[in-house]
């Protein structure tokens, strides 16, 4: 069986808003590792540093959660915990996770490597991480495949948790299949995880692929939230500015997680009605394709936009920081299209393996 076509539909309506998500999120914060602090840079004007922290921590915030929701959803809505299924699970995901996994982190450790080298550049590499050219043997596997650290190319964190999740596959099956076992072992599994001195597979990652495992299993669909929407949308705007507005709380990460679950519902619910947006729709369905590669290609290419932008205009006033702040993903989005769309007429095949597949 296979899940409905609404729901399908809104999963494809998500996928490329969700990602230019993830590159707001990933520049809030982008000039911590710049490594030019001795000119002091002016401090963000507390409206700016508020909104900032809103789209980037907030409402960004159930970005990674429902990634891991949605991969568990199309896995076990059509997982039968057969072998067969589980190897060809893991054949496919070989091409479309590990593959491109491998290569995007390995050019980014030989970018990153040149980038350094060169003075002219390496002023905006460096800071917070080590010079590659540092790096003994296994630091070089280890940046590469992420085992005690993030990968190079940090984003990938995820499809790394992922792949550890899909490897697992067969044990979240079981807890699907069973309601009783499937309240007491994510708990469990969470737990595992938190105390996991690698912490990979992530706290979050596990909970939210057990929930994704569980709707799957059951084929519940997306439309289902569509007759709630008025108190998902209440609930989801309290609890955000709330989050918002305690940031600095010790008891902030309850708020957050809290409003998660309304966010993804949200979500959801939008895709919904884009979904009777003809246009829009089909704008949504034609930038689908290019999530991943947008996904693997922002960083480090947003961070060096950012950074290059607040060393040359060095903004002072709240306006000019909103708006390089919005205007730094945005651009990072359009070039990686760019390149995508360049890539797919000039290497369509080459572009088929770096993309997983896609």
């Amino acid at each position: 069986m296979t899940i409905d076509q609404d729901t399908s539909t809104r999963i494809t309506m998500i996928r490329f808003p969700m990602i230019v998500g993830v590159v707001f999120g990933h520049t809030y914060n982008s000039l911590s590792g710049l490594s030019l602090d001795h000119q002091g840079f002016p401090q963000v004007h507390e409206l700016a540093a508020f909104l900032q922290y809103y789209i980037s921590r907030v409402l960004t915030g159930m970005i990674v959660p429902l990634f891991f929701m949605t991969a568990a959803y199309l896995l076990f809505s059509k997982y039968d915990g057969s072998l067969k299924h589980y190897r060809n699970n893991l054949v496919s995901r070989t091409r479309s996770l590990l593959v491109p996994f491998l290569f995007w982190n390995i050019a980014t450790l030989l970018f990153l490597a040149i980038a350094q080298a060169i003075p002219a550049t390496a002023v905006f590499f460096s800071g917070r991480n080590p010079f590659i050219s540092s790096f003994d043997a296994w630091q070089y596997v280890d940046a590469i495949f992420g085992f005690t650290r993030s990968p190079i190319s940090f984003q990938f964190w995820f499809v790394r948790d992922l792949m550890y999740l899909m490897i697992l596959a067969p044990l979240f099956f079981v807890l699907a299949m069973r309601p009783t076992l499937f309240a007491v072992g994510v708990p469990v599994l969470a737990w595992l995880a938190w105390k996991n001195p690698f912490q990979t597979p992530s706290v979050e990652a596990v909970i939210f692929f057990s929930i994704g495992a569980l709707f799957g299993r059951l084929r519940l669909s997306a439309a289902l939230i569509d007759p709630f929407w008025k108190m998902i949308l209440a609930g989801y705007a309290l609890l955000s500015v709330t989050d918002a507005f305690t940031r600095n709380e010790w008891f902030n990460g309850y708020v957050h997680y809290a409003g998660i679950p309304f966010g993804i519902a949200a979500i959801y619910w939008l895709a919904g009605i884009a979904h009777r947006a003809p246009r829009l729709s089909e704008a949504l369905a034609a930038l689908s394709i290019t999530t991943f590669f947008v996904f693997a290609t922002h960083e480090p290419l947003q961070s060096v936009i950012t950074k290059f932008s607040y060393s040359v205009l060095r903004p002072e006033q709240g306006t000019t920081i909103m708006l390089l702040y919005v205007a730094a993903p945005l651009v990072t989005t359009v070039l990686c299209l760019s390149v995508y769309y360049a890539l797919r007429r000039t290497l369509p095949r080459f572009m088929h393996i770096i993309s997983g597949s896609r």
